[in-house]
């Protein structure tokens, strides 16, 4: 990407957000990319600014982590984690090599300080150990861990064997939210159950999948084109174009415009809006619908306690000591 299409994407971004922080999301490119981008927002920002390099760990090195613990860099990992320990084995060569990857990665964003986030894909098959994969992902030093539920379709329009089922990804939800309210609120930072609590707290929702309106952060590429940070669209638009565009100013289309019936009617609307509308596979409705709808049933309880908790200015935190005695 020349200068000239990096400095006017920067200017974009930067007069696109009236908040006191300006957010930056990164994908691939170099040290010396990188390096042209700080140059180019210490001279046009007033403001905070926030980066973030999204990876599957693959480009990380000792002089990339530096680089980003010297700037204040976030970085957000991709990680594919087996069931089991054992099953790395029915992993393929791809996969375990990306497993590596991260782990590589772990290694060299600890020995820099540099904070990390961790973004792992549940899908048939890790989605039965739950606990297994929550507590893998918490040993690797991180208090921020996002699930991203794998739902794909074949050509006839079914879901892929690989895919995680609505049930399936109801009893992981559930399963890793009972661990996390005993033992890890406060701790450990899960983005759709801080969300969920903020809803119940009468917050709008923030999260790309289950928000009202689409994700508007974009990712470029250091050749020029750009990706949705969190989803798998490659939009490969110039970049002055997208950041320029009607989506990025407003966040995109409205993701509640093409629900069905039964979703505009259900009683766990304002938490899921209907999930992200590529999981709607069947008559505008989620294929995760399902488990969803359990996992937001079965926090409820103990979410209005943590609500009540906040309106008394007491801390989450307490629910956590409360279970451990019960």
């Amino acid at each position: 990407m020349d200068d000239a299409a990096l400095r006017t994407f920067i200017r974009q971004q930067i007069a696109t957000h009236s908040a006191a922080s300006v957010p930056f999301a990164w994908q691939e490119g170099g040290l010396d990319f990188f390096r042209r981008i700080v140059a180019l927002q210490k001279r046009y920002a007033k403001k905070r600014i926030e980066n973030t390099f999204h990876t599957d760990g693959s480009s990380l090195d000792d002089e990339l982590c530096r680089f980003f613990h010297e700037h204040g860099w976030r970085v957000s990992l991709s990680m594919n984690v087996p069931a089991v320990a054992q099953d790395i084995r029915h992993v393929n060569r791809s996969d375990q090599s990306s497993h590596q990857h991260a782990l590589n990665a772990v290694q060299w964003l600890a020995k820099h300080s540099v904070a990390f986030s961790v973004n792992c894909v549940v899908n048939h098959r890790n989605s039965q150990q739950p606990l297994h994969l929550y507590l893998s992902l918490r040993a690797l030093g991180t208090p921020f861990v996002h699930f991203v539920p794998l739902v794909e379709q074949d050509p006839q329009g079914h879901l892929t064997s690989e895919s995680v089922s609505a049930a399936a990804w109801g009893h992981f939800l559930t399963t890793v939210f009972d661990y996390w309210v005993r033992e890890d609120i406060g701790r450990v930072y899960i983005p759709l159950f801080d969300e969920t609590l903020d809803v119940w707290s009468g917050y709008p929702l923030h999260l790309c999948s289950c928000s009202e309106t689409r994700d508007r952060t974009f990712a470029p590429h250091a050749n020029g084109d750009t990706a949705s940070v969190y989803s798998d669209n490659h939009l490969g638009n110039p970049i002055i174009t997208v950041n320029a565009s009607d989506d990025a100013a407003t966040g995109g289309p409205h993701q509640t415009s093409l629900l069905s019936e039964a979703c505009r009617r259900c009683d766990m609307l304002p938490f899921c809006q209907g999930d992200c509308p590529k999981h709607r596979v069947v008559q505008g409705k989620s294929a995760l619908c399902d488990g969803y709808y359990h996992f937001f049933s079965y926090s409820g309880p103990y979410m209005r306690v943590m609500r009540d908790l906040r309106k008394q200015r007491h801390s989450p935190m307490s629910l956590c000591a409360f279970l451990q005695h019960c």
